[in-house]
Formats: C-alpha cells, structure tokens, sequence
C-alpha cells in the first residue's frame, strides 16, 4: 500500500494482508417423523450442520407451521409442509440452505389398482393418508405385507381381494371382487 500526501509529497509505503474468509456453512437437516395423529408435534433435525458463536440459523415455511425454534438447530413443527433452512456465517455473510419436507399422515382411506394377467395380479396401492402398514388378502388364502404385491393364483375363479392399511391416525379397509381367468 502506498499513500502519497499531495502537500509535502512524501510518500508512506505498507504491507497489509488481507485473508479472504471463504468458510461456507453446511445446512443439513431430516425431520425426525411425520406428523401424525400420535405425533401431533415434531422436531426437523438439523443439528449436523455448522455449529459455533459465528452462525446464525433461520427456519421459514410457506405451508409448514413452525411452533418453536425458528433460530435453532432443532425446531419443532406442528404442520406437514416444505420447510427452509438458512445457515448463516455471521463474519462472512455466506449462507448455506436446506429444504425439508415433513409429511402429515390423516385418518386412511385405502384404495387400489390392479392389473390382470392370466393367472397373475399386480397390485398397486393409491391410499391416502400416508399408510405405514399394508396388509393384503388374495381370497385364496395367500397374504403380503408389501405396499405394492404382486400375486399369482393356482386356478380359475373369483376371489375377494381385501387390502387392510394403518397408520398412527386409524386404519382402513378395501374390499374388491376379482375374476381370474
């Protein structure tokens, strides 16, 4: 650095180091369930990303309802939804962002597609709700706890098909005649 005074045009000469601070946050963050019936409020985690004096943490939804925490590590919600998180480094100003999604389960209405081939069906769930247990009955004594089975009869005939889904806000049931021929 040099400064030069226009009166006397002496000149004064300096080094001055500059150290650029380029330390980026980390934003990471998971919600721990969903909201449900049992889980009426729940905490997003974010407690993986920077931590120390010199950041600053902010919590924003459009859709979500943020009950406490809003400046923390670990807020608490109340409402499924997109929920934003900014991690700020306050001596540098860089900011980091996450985007978390809770999901909130309601009361299940089961219901289902399925595809008939031959003697084989595919089964392909469309509750509502968000289902956490799937419970399925073929009519021939066959059973599957998958979400979406698929199933393969020993013969002609007309079966009930009952599919069976729970989660923490109750439990749903869907019955559907079938013939395989």
């Amino acid at each position: 650095l040099h400064v030069k005074d226009t009166i006397n045009l002496c000149v004064s000469k300096d080094t001055i180091e500059i150290k650029k601070d380029q330390l980026v946050p980390e934003a990471i963050a998971n919600p721990e369930k969903d909201v449900s019936c049992i889980n009426t409020e729940v905490i997003i985690d974010g407690s993986a990303s920077s931590k120390g004096a010199n950041f600053k943490y902010l919590w924003t939804s459009a859709n979500g309802n943020i009950v406490t925490g809003a400046n923390t590590l670990m807020p608490i919600v109340n409402k499924g939804g997109d929920y934003e998180f900014q991690v700020e480094n306050t001596q540098n100003f860089c900011k980091a962002f996450a985007t978390v999604i809770v999901f909130e389960q309601t009361v299940p209405e089961a219901a289902f597609e399925q595809s008939v081939n031959g003697l084989n069906i595919q089964l392909t769930d469309q509750s509502k709700g968000i289902p956490t247990k799937w419970n399925w009955s073929f009519g021939d004594g066959s059973i599957s706890s998958l979400k979406n089975p698929t199933h393969s009869y020993t013969s002609d005939g007309e079966y009930e098909i009952c599919l069976t889904i729970n989660n923490d806000c109750g439990e749903h049931i869907k019955l559907s005649l079938i013939h395989i021929k």
